[in-house]
């Protein structure tokens, strides 16, 4: 883009962009439900490794050290497999913030060719009806700048669930129900992501829509 732009290819832009970052809280949307499925197993076989360290949760297989072993292994492998597919899920809301960037840059790049061949007029200046250019990226920086910091928030998460006292390799002995119940804080924490204001991006994409109408 060089020059100055007609109005109605800067509302198209916009347009297009805004729609674009729409679809991508969507698809964030859509890999968080099934990543919660994931955790939710996670959770559960780690609480598991609880039980299998009290000797009475065996029965009368408490003797039967083999079985112990193979059962002991057989969990490890399933935590860890689930283990992997949240940091897929991982990297697929680092693809979807990629994707967002991409389209804040594309307003970035508008603002500065406008800036360029406006010159002084550009500060004074609105884009469509009464927002000023910056605005617009501002809003596009405002959402994406949400979602970048509640990646790392999953990120952390994750981590903890399985560092220090929640590592299946030497889980607290006999607390299965207070681990139980401080794995699903960090589930609940990564379920409702509360980094990301949905009130506040929904009122960013109504004024957008009443610019853009």
């Amino acid at each position: 883009m060089s020059g100055c732009v007609e109005p109605s290819s800067h509302s198209l832009c916009i347009r297009e962009v805004f729609s674009a970052l729409d679809g991508c809280r969507d698809l964030w949307k859509e890999n968080n439900e099934k990543s919660l499925i994931v955790g939710e197993k996670l959770i559960n076989d780690l609480v598991k490794t609880q039980y299998l360290s009290i000797t009475e949760s065996w029965g009368r297989f408490k003797d039967d050290s083999d079985l112990q072993n193979r059962v002991r292994i057989k969990l490890d492998r399933q935590i860890q497999s689930s283990h992997d597919e949240m940091l897929e899920s991982c990297k697929v809301f680092s693809s979807i913030i990629e994707d967002m960037k991409k389209n804040h840059k594309i307003l970035l790049d508008l603002e500065e060719n406008l800036r360029i061949s406006m010159g002084k007029k550009y500060e004074e200046s609105s884009l469509l009806k009464t927002l000023p250019i910056p605005d617009f990226v501002n809003f596009s920086g405002e959402i994406l700048e949400m979602y970048e910091e509640e990646l790392e928030n999953k990120r952390d998460i994750l981590d903890r669930i399985l560092t220090y006292q929640f590592s299946p390799l030497n889980p607290p002995q006999g607390r299965s129900e207070e681990m139980r119940e401080t794995l699903l804080m960090f589930m609940l924490s990564w379920q409702l992501e509360g980094l990301i204001s949905i009130e506040r991006i929904n009122y960013i994409s109504e004024a957008v829509e009443v610019e853009l109408s």
